[in-house]
């Protein structure tokens, strides 16, 4: 599914604060190929965003380390920081479950980032696996991401639940952005590294970790987590 500016009055009512934070940043209906892409100051502002609070060691460390390092204790798992130097989020996993039969590794962990850009964060079960082979003394890893789960559900609830409540305790304010909405697309948000592509949501306020995925392959409910969105007697509107 995709947003279409102008927002209709229902739409914006709901969620207008994510698209206004996504146009704050990105030129929606100019081409990364563009020079005006880069030049714009909502462009700019976001890598000022991304070099004070991942690139500066002693700020990524008390804004984001520290955390992970208490996530550790308090869930009793190992956590694996993937914040990337040029996306605007800080990004990590939840190690659920990691096992290898042979040449084979499966890995069950819940991805949880949250937002540079606007007070936004989210969670999903990622099962992935990679082929294990050996070259010239090297280790190479083919990896395939099988499924996302979206919500609490089976192996994931327990931890899926804590670790939102531990986000926002850390985060005071921040908004869980459900599976469902974050899948969407805007039109004409454009790629920065690729100029016929759009971007969804998520692309735009976190990480690129489901860049590519087929958003259908999913377990659990995609709609876990609307009723921050929704207001008193009114129902879901994507």
């Amino acid at each position: 599914m995709k947003f279409h500016l102008p927002l209709s009055p229902m739409q914006n009512d709901f969620y207008g604060s994510i698209i206004e934070t996504i146009k704050k940043y990105y030129p929606i209906g100019i081409k990364s190929s563009e020079d005006a892409y880069f030049k714009y100051p909502g462009q700019i502002e976001l890598g000022e965003l991304v070099i004070d609070n991942i690139h500066k060691a002693k700020n990524f460390k008390s804004r984001w380390r520290d955390f992970e390092k208490q996530l550790r204790t308090d869930l009793h798992k190992k956590i694996w920081g993937e914040t990337y130097a040029s996306k605007p989020s800080f990004s990590s996993s939840v190690v659920i479950r990691k096992s290898k039969r042979f040449d084979l590794i499966h890995i069950k962990k819940l991805h949880f980032s949250v937002s540079l850009l606007g007070p936004y964060y989210t969670i999903y079960g990622m099962d992935e696996t990679a082929v294990v082979d050996q070259r010239d003394g090297r280790d190479l890893f083919y990896t395939a991401l099988n499924t996302v789960t979206v919500s609490p559900y089976k192996e994931y609830e327990s931890s899926f639940i804590a670790l939102r409540e531990s986000i926002e305790k850390r985060f005071t304010g921040y908004k869980f952005i459900p599976f469902k909405l974050h899948s969407m697309l805007l039109d004409k948000l454009c790629d920065p590294y690729d100029s016929e592509k759009e971007m969804t949501i998520y692309s735009a306020l976190f990480d690129d970790f489901l860049d590519g995925y087929n958003t259908n392959r999913r377990r659990g409910d995609d709609s876990y987590g609307t009723e921050v969105w929704i207001k008193p007697n009114q129902g879901n509107r994507f």
